[in-house]
């Protein structure tokens, strides 16, 4: 779970490092995965598809917005990322919530990835 913690908190940081660009291949593969999998699931199966259009049409009143979402997911472009990680992910705020047997998730150890929950949470300062 450490592995995790740290690395989303690194990818928080480097949203606010102006030295550190996203680059296209990160948005690109970030935009195949919402459009070729997420949006074409909810729309796959006809049990699928039907949910989500009627709550499309209960939300919107119509399904123009469903249907343009993946024309506005390609025109991402990675300064929209930046200054969208910059406005709403503040590494100073950023809280992280773990669920599970606290005890055990602090032992834990991933063996390509040796950092523990402990040793996050003292590199922040935080309890």
């Amino acid at each position: 779970m450490a592995p995790l913690v740290r690395y989303s908190l690194d990818e928080v940081e480097r949203m606010h490092d102006p030295d550190a660009p996203v680059t296209e291949a990160e948005v690109a593969r970030a935009r195949g995965w919402l459009v070729n999998a997420a949006w074409r699931r909810s729309l796959e199966l006809a049990t699928s598809a039907s949910g989500t259009f009627a709550l499309e049409r209960v939300r919107r009143g119509s399904t123009d917005h469903l249907m343009g979402w993946p024309a506005m997911v390609q025109a991402v472009t990675p300064d929209d990322v930046k200054a969208i990680a910059r406005e709403y992910l503040d590494p100073a705020t950023f809280v992280t919530v773990v669920a599970g047997p606290l005890e055990r998730i602090r032992a834990a150890r991933h063996p390509r990835w040796p950092v523990g929950l402990d040793e996050v949470e003292a590199e922040l300062g935080r309890p």
